[in-house]
């Protein structure tokens, strides 16, 4: 509790003698004295607060704790509770917090370059016909859908599926897309809502392999090698289904003139979306699939 005295001391200091030799401001004393972390040892007739060497020592202790960020709770345990082992073991959670904001904010350094390559690299040719490319394995996070009728459900479990903390990367690096029946397709069932989502980790799988670790501390995730092989694809602009039935047709005169027998599945990936124009005209789309030569009867 404070105490009022009408002399004093020449041992004791004053608020602003205190706040001025830590160059802090008197404000903080106060606050200090609010939350009974330091209050001063006795205030004056005339209302000036006055602190014991005692509470000069405290006060250091204090300010070179709040120096290295820590908490307020911590620094009050550690005045109540001071010694060595109380010390070093408040350093060691601080400086295991200091690491993880550290490999955090390395994450977001990762993304940041890996983005800007992405953007940085050609622009994505815009074929708007079907070609035929050789893929190496590539390897993808693969979310199926399985019966959700409800579009509102499909949008909830694509946002899972896009913003889910796959390797910590950012949606921007990611570029997730769907999945479509590829008989649902050709049929021109344009209104045939997608049976997953996907995200592409990697355009190499042997260069992810490689990443100490990576498929060790991520085999959590649901990861599917998408086969290396010869894979039809399209490049177009615009919204995939304001192109669905013309590409249907496309693909269907393409995969018999090329006597091609198509995969299961079809995976729509946007290039260019709403995070880079407002126009979905502007949209660049990819649709890919793999396909095989036709075995001769």
């Amino acid at each position: 509790m404070n105490k009022t005295k009408g002399n004093f001391s020449s041992s004791y200091f004053t608020a602003g003698e205190l706040a001025a030799m830590f160059d802090i401001s008197k404000q903080s004393l106060l606050y200090y004295d609010r939350i009974k972390l330091l209050s001063p040892d006795f205030i004056a007739e005339n209302g000036y607060r006055h602190y014991s060497i005692a509470q000069y020592l405290d006060l250091e202790i204090i300010v070179n704790l709040r120096k290295l960020n820590l908490s307020i709770n911590d620094i009050r345990h550690y005045l109540q509770n001071r010694g060595e082992a109380t010390l070093s073991e408040l350093l060691n959670k601080r400086e295991a917090e200091c690491h993880a904001v550290i490999q955090e904010n390395e994450r977001i350094c990762r993304s940041i370059s890996a983005i800007r390559q992405k953007f940085e690299q050609n622009p994505e040719p815009v074929s708007e016909t079907f070609i035929l490319k050789q893929e190496e394995e590539r390897l993808a996070q693969i979310a199926y859908v399985d019966d959700l009728g409800n579009s509102k459900e499909r949008v909830l479990l694509f946002a899972r599926a896009s913003h889910k903390n796959i390797h910590n990367r950012s949606i921007l690096e990611k570029n997730p897309g769907w999945i479509i029946r590829t008989q649902d397709f050709l049929a021109e069932k344009v209104s045939t809502l997608s049976i997953g989502f996907f995200s592409v980790l990697s355009d190499n799988l042997r260069q992810l392999q490689k990443q100490r670790g990576f498929l060790k501390h991520h085999n959590h995730l649901q990861l599917t090698p998408l086969p290396a092989g010869l894979y039809c694809e399209a490049t177009f602009h615009g919204t995939f289904y304001s192109n669905a039935k013309k590409l249907s047709r496309e693909l269907d005169k393409f995969l018999k003139q090329n006597a091609l027998t198509p995969a299961d599945t079809i995976y729509i990936q946007p290039i260019t979306n709403h995070w880079l124009t407002k126009n979905p005209q502007e949209y660049v789309t990819r649709l890919f699939l793999q396909v095989h030569p036709v075995k001769d009867t």
